[in-house]
């Protein structure tokens, strides 16, 4: 199971990098997309993390369009799941211990919205909707 995670920043303070750690080792990949005007202070610690993909234009384009950019970048590079979180949300360990085994064993007909998770089916036309869990294949 390839799980790659997707943050979106803007003006994001130091917080957020705890929060990326939180479910750092079970992610594959985390895409990280600065809408922030100018490169955000954290740049420099976000890179020295070997799973992170850091994006950033200069422009706040927006959650969907990243959403969106994640999605095909996730499908393309063969991915299974994709988890978008916010800046500010993380996890306690258990929490995503628990989280990861639901995924391990879940048939994609059988999803039902779970707490702050919603579980939904995507596909290569459809665009992706905030905090979810996709499955990508």
């Amino acid at each position: 199971m390839k799980i790659a995670a997707i943050v979106i920043l803007y003006h994001p303070c130091q917080e957020t990098i705890d929060n990326i750690n939180s479910y750092y080792d079970y992610a594959d990949k985390i895409y990280v997309f600065d809408n922030t005007e100018q490169q955000t202070i954290l740049k420099d610690q976000l890179l020295l993390q070997t799973k992170i993909s850091y994006h950033h234009n200069g422009r706040n384009e927006g959650i969907a369009k990243r959403l969106n950019e994640a999605a095909h970048l996730c499908i393309a590079d063969e991915f299974d799941w994709l988890m978008h979180m916010d800046q500010d949300s993380g996890f306690t360990e258990p929490m995503i211990k628990n989280i990861c085994k639901v995924f391990i064993n879940i048939s994609v007909r059988r999803i039902s919205p779970c707490s702050a998770l919603i579980l939904s089916r995507i596909f290569k036309q459809t665009y992706c909707h905030v905090r979810l869990f996709f499955p990508l294949n």
